[in-house]
């Protein structure tokens, strides 16, 4: 169920907290956290409790942010885990530049040369396109696997599926890198990250610099 899930994940970040504790001295921890306010209490009552000298800092969306600016009208609605990416990159280019993020969902984000915000588009990841259907419909399951797309049609449901949800998110980012080329009037630099990002590179039909870490590396550049 949803809540014996929850209640795992919360043992798993708790022994992770620990064993990082054992072998190191930590005098801050810095956070990025997209999943609610349940976890920022465990990561903070977990630290409070056993290093209670250690400083906990969650980073939080803003309208400006080390040299990128949002276009959100409430900036605080803005993702941090994609903000952190936007600033990982205004680190590596001051060209215009495309953040794609392949993981629990797609996002997709245009900053121009300036490091303003120019807008983006969100649509359900590799992982989310099983569970919709499985959520919805009646006897359809799908067990994704890595590196595992195909793009035929295929005589069973499971395969169906996961063909299906390859061809369309390999089509959706290759029309959206296309158009955001062609409707901007200087060159694009397109940046790849998350989980599934060296899945999906292969098939794109643009240049993308893949780093699935730069989220941690904006996390650190808002710590310096």
């Amino acid at each position: 169920t949803r809540k014996e899930s929850s209640a795992a994940s919360d043992v798993y970040k708790r022994q992770l907290f620990a064993d990082i504790l054992s072998q190191n001295s930590i005098e801050s921890v810095w956070v990025s956290n997209v999943v609610g306010s349940h976890y920022q209490r465990v990561i903070e009552e977990w630290w409070l409790k056993h290093a209670e000298n250690t400083h906990v800092e969650f980073v939080s969306s803003k309208k400006t942010l080390c040299g990128i600016s949002i276009s959100y009208p409430v900036p605080e609605n803005y993702g941090i885990d994609r903000l952190l990416s936007l600033i990982a990159i205004r680190q590596l280019t001051t060209n215009t530049f495309c953040s794609i993020d392949c993981g629990t969902a797609i996002t997709v984000d245009l900053v121009d040369s300036k490091g303003i915000h120019q807008g983006g588009q969100i649509l359900p990841g590799w992982p989310l396109f099983p569970k919709l259907l499985e959520d919805n419909t009646l006897g359809c399951a799908m067990q994704t696997k890595e590196n595992d797309l195909s793009f035929d049609l295929s005589n069973s449901t499971e395969a169906a599926m996961r063909n299906a949800a390859s061809t369309a998110i390999v089509a959706y980012l290759n029309d959206i890198m296309t158009r955001i080329a062609q409707t901007q009037t200087d060159p694009v630099d397109f940046y790849l990250t998350g989980g599934d990002a060296n899945m999906f590179q292969p098939y794109l039909n643009r240049a993308a610099v893949v780093d699935p870490y730069l989220v941690l590396k904006g996390l650190l550049v808002c710590r310096v």
